[in-house]
Protein backbone atom coordinates (compact mmCIF):
# COMPACT_ATOMS: atom_id res chain seq x y z
CA UNK A 1 0.00 0.00 0.00
CA UNK A 2 3.05 2.20 -0.07
CA UNK A 3 4.27 1.79 -2.97
CA UNK A 4 4.59 5.65 -4.13
CA UNK A 5 6.46 6.16 -1.14
CA UNK A 6 9.19 3.35 -1.85
CA UNK A 7 10.02 4.89 -5.00
CA UNK A 8 9.76 8.36 -4.25
CA UNK A 9 12.32 7.82 -1.06
CA UNK A 10 14.17 5.90 -3.96
CA UNK A 11 14.45 9.23 -5.97
CA UNK A 12 15.65 11.29 -2.73
CA UNK A 13 18.47 9.63 -1.65
CA UNK A 14 20.82 8.80 -4.91
CA UNK A 15 22.92 6.10 -3.20
CA UNK A 16 19.65 3.41 -3.12
CA UNK A 17 19.53 1.06 -5.39
CA UNK A 18 16.40 -0.84 -6.64
CA UNK A 19 17.56 -4.07 -8.13
CA UNK A 20 15.01 -6.63 -9.48
CA UNK A 21 16.09 -9.84 -8.42
CA UNK A 22 13.95 -11.97 -11.35
CA UNK A 23 14.98 -15.49 -10.20
CA UNK A 24 13.21 -14.79 -6.79
CA UNK A 25 11.07 -12.49 -7.58
CA UNK A 26 11.46 -9.24 -5.89
CA UNK A 27 12.83 -5.51 -5.61
CA UNK A 28 15.54 -5.30 -3.35
CA UNK A 29 16.77 -1.94 -2.26
CA UNK A 30 20.32 -1.87 -0.73
CA UNK A 31 23.31 0.63 -0.24
CA UNK A 32 26.63 -0.26 0.08
CA UNK A 33 29.06 1.78 2.42
CA UNK A 34 33.12 0.93 3.58
CA UNK A 35 32.40 -2.40 3.24
CA UNK A 36 28.78 -2.57 4.58
CA UNK A 37 25.93 -3.93 2.49
CA UNK A 38 22.67 -1.89 4.07
CA UNK A 39 19.12 -4.17 3.58
CA UNK A 40 16.52 -1.23 3.25
CA UNK A 41 13.56 -2.99 1.95
CA UNK A 42 12.07 -6.15 0.09
CA UNK A 43 9.10 -5.59 -2.15
CA UNK A 44 7.76 -8.78 -3.49
CA UNK A 45 5.40 -11.70 -2.60
CA UNK A 46 7.80 -12.92 -0.23
CA UNK A 47 11.06 -12.38 1.59
CA UNK A 48 14.36 -14.91 -0.63
CA UNK A 49 16.92 -15.63 2.05
CA UNK A 50 19.86 -13.42 2.57
CA UNK A 51 22.03 -15.60 1.07
CA UNK A 52 20.37 -15.71 -2.08
CA UNK A 53 20.36 -12.38 -2.02
CA UNK A 54 23.84 -11.36 -2.21
CA UNK A 55 25.05 -13.89 -3.96
CA UNK A 56 22.00 -12.76 -6.81
CA UNK A 57 23.70 -8.95 -6.03
CA UNK A 58 27.38 -10.64 -6.25
CA UNK A 59 27.88 -8.95 -2.85
CA UNK A 60 30.29 -10.44 0.20
CA UNK A 61 30.38 -7.85 2.35
CA UNK A 62 31.92 -7.75 5.88
CA UNK A 63 29.00 -6.18 7.58
CA UNK A 64 24.96 -6.24 6.62
CA UNK A 65 22.78 -4.22 8.15
CA UNK A 66 19.04 -4.95 7.85
CA UNK A 67 16.00 -2.18 8.18
CA UNK A 68 13.93 -4.18 8.81
CA UNK A 69 12.72 -7.94 10.86
CA UNK A 70 15.62 -9.92 9.85
CA UNK A 71 13.05 -13.12 10.79
CA UNK A 72 12.28 -14.37 7.36
CA UNK A 73 15.68 -13.49 6.00
CA UNK A 74 16.90 -17.05 7.22
CA UNK A 75 19.50 -14.97 9.11
CA UNK A 76 20.29 -14.20 12.80
CA UNK A 77 21.52 -10.56 13.53
CA UNK A 78 22.21 -8.70 16.36
CA UNK A 79 20.25 -6.04 16.97
CA UNK A 80 22.13 -2.58 17.75
CA UNK A 81 20.79 0.63 18.44
CA UNK A 82 20.59 3.31 15.29
CA UNK A 83 21.93 6.81 16.26
CA UNK A 84 19.97 9.24 15.50
CA UNK A 85 17.79 13.24 16.29
CA UNK A 86 14.68 11.16 15.29
CA UNK A 87 12.39 9.09 17.67
CA UNK A 88 9.88 6.32 16.90
CA UNK A 89 7.34 6.59 19.51
CA UNK A 90 5.41 3.37 19.89
CA UNK A 91 1.92 2.97 22.24
CA UNK A 92 -0.67 0.47 23.01
CA UNK A 93 -0.01 -3.68 22.24
CA UNK A 94 3.16 -2.98 20.21
CA UNK A 95 4.61 -0.90 22.84
CA UNK A 96 4.15 -4.10 25.28
CA UNK A 97 6.23 -6.83 22.86
CA UNK A 98 8.85 -4.41 22.12
CA UNK A 99 12.16 -6.26 23.43
CA UNK A 100 14.74 -4.26 21.93
CA UNK A 101 15.99 -1.78 19.15
CA UNK A 102 13.08 -1.10 16.78
CA UNK A 103 13.49 1.41 13.26
CA UNK A 104 11.73 2.12 10.35
CA UNK A 105 13.10 1.34 6.99
CA UNK A 106 14.34 4.55 5.19
CA UNK A 107 11.68 3.42 2.37
CA UNK A 108 8.86 3.78 4.61
CA UNK A 109 9.64 7.75 5.47
CA UNK A 110 7.09 9.89 4.91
Amino acid sequence: GQAEMFLLNSVFDADIRLTYLEPLGAVVAWKQEEGSFQLLDIAGQSIPPLADILGALGQQPDRVEVCFPPDKLGWQGKPEPYISDISLMVRGAAADQLSGPLILSPMAEF
